[in-house]
């Protein structure tokens, strides 16, 4: 599995929509991102995978993550976003302007 930066994909990555079921089409210059939190941190795996967007979303529907928003990633920006580890919700929400 491979995770990045929550606050780079924020930053680099176009927020598609929160996930559904169906996993979006992913474009050939772009992987898929999610960011998903429990309501205390966020991470961002690489979910351009179909197993890993099924195995994502799964854990989502049975209620271990409150949130699930996906991003398209353009591949030249990976380099540029290496995986952080956990980032406290409240960071994301400010990154996202929510409150």
């Amino acid at each position: 599995m491979t995770y990045y930066g929550v606050k780079a994909v924020v930053q680099k990555g176009q927020r598609i929509d929160s996930a559904t079921e169906r996993q979006p089409p992913v474009y050939s210059d772009d992987v898929l991102v999610a960011i998903i939190n429990n309501g205390l941190w966020a991470v961002a795996p690489d979910v351009t995978d179909a197993r890993e967007y099924s195995h994502f979303y799964g854990s989502y529907a049975q209620g271990y993550w409150l949130n699930f928003d996906l991003y398209n990633l353009p591949k030249k920006e990976i380099p540029n976003c290496p995986d952080e580890g956990r980032v406290p919700l409240e960071e994301l929400k400010k990154l996202q302007g929510r409150k």
